[in-house]
């Protein structure tokens, strides 16, 4: 009998210390985690077997009670390495440029080149100067050279004019002329030279017969070296034509100067 109150007192002392036991490795633990730090107010700081990794950086942890169970929580630290970034830099050396200082050579350009800019302007003006002095000396002699001459104009028309009339004034004395009806015309051509000589005569008409055109060509050619066929004095002229129509008619009309244009203008050069 003793030995069953023993025993059974035996038991009971050992379901105590396992229940004792266990309600101690099962009891509720407050664990705290806020933002930044991960605490846990436990005083059985081991962890074994099973581990729980937490993301401090994403995870937001509010002041929360946790029940824990007998599973044991492993904890991990997780590092978070400062890596540091690594930028390469190129090597910058200080390299001391030399700089000359080239003031005085600009200025000994600067001296030269107004130097040089100020003899083209002098050369410039002093050929300015000489040019004006050659065109005001040119103009003197061009107007006293002017001076010294005379210009005149040789009245041709006047020459002619006259030379013509003098031939109508004859072909009157040629009578088989008569015989021809009013308004039958002839047509005449020669060559005057400075000699007085009279060539290449020519007459022309579709009505005159050779025998009158003869009389006329004959009556032109009298008047070589006579007075009608000297030129107007100071011509250059060594020859000069003489052409007209005559027309006949019962009444005479005379040509005038205004009835040509035979112009001549000569320079003479005046004594000093």
């Amino acid at each position: 009998m003793n030995k069953i109150y023993i025993i059974t007192a035996i038991l009971i002392f050992v379901i105590s210390t396992a229940i004792v036991l266990s309600s101690g490795n099962s009891s509720q633990k407050k664990v705290q985690f806020t933002n930044q730090n991960f605490v846990i107010n436990h005083e059985n700081t081991e962890v074994k077997n099973e581990n729980v990794q937490v993301g401090l950086n994403k995870s937001q942890f509010e002041n929360k009670d946790i029940q824990t169970e007998s599973t044991n929580i492993s904890m991990q630290n997780t590092t978070t390495s400062n890596t540091d970034s690594e930028i390469n830099y190129q090597p910058f050396e200080n390299q001391n440029t030399d700089y000359q200082n080239n003031s005085t050579d600009l200025t000994a350009q600067e001296t030269e080149f107004n130097q040089k800019l100020a003899d083209y302007e002098n050369r410039k003006a002093a050929l300015e100067n000489l040019k004006r002095n050659n065109t005001r000396q040119e103009n003197k002699v061009q107007t006293q050279n002017a001076n010294r001459y005379l210009y005149k104009d040789i009245d041709w028309n006047t020459w002619k004019s006259n030379f013509i009339n003098q031939i109508t004034d004859d072909s009157m004395y040629i009578t088989s002329l008569d015989n021809y009806g009013i308004g039958t015309w002839f047509y005449y051509s020669f060559i005057v030279t400075n000699e007085g000589e009279i060539k290449n005569i020519t007459v022309k008409s579709m009505y005159l017969d050779e025998r009158d055109k003869q009389k006329i060509a004959q009556m032109i050619k009298n008047y070589e070296h006579q007075p009608i066929t000297v030129f107007p004095a100071n011509t250059n002229k060594k020859t000069k034509k003489v052409d007209a129509i005559m027309v006949l008619g019962t009444t005479e009309k005379k040509a005038t100067p205004s009835d040509f244009n035979e112009n001549e203008q000569i320079k003479i050069l005046l004594p000093d």
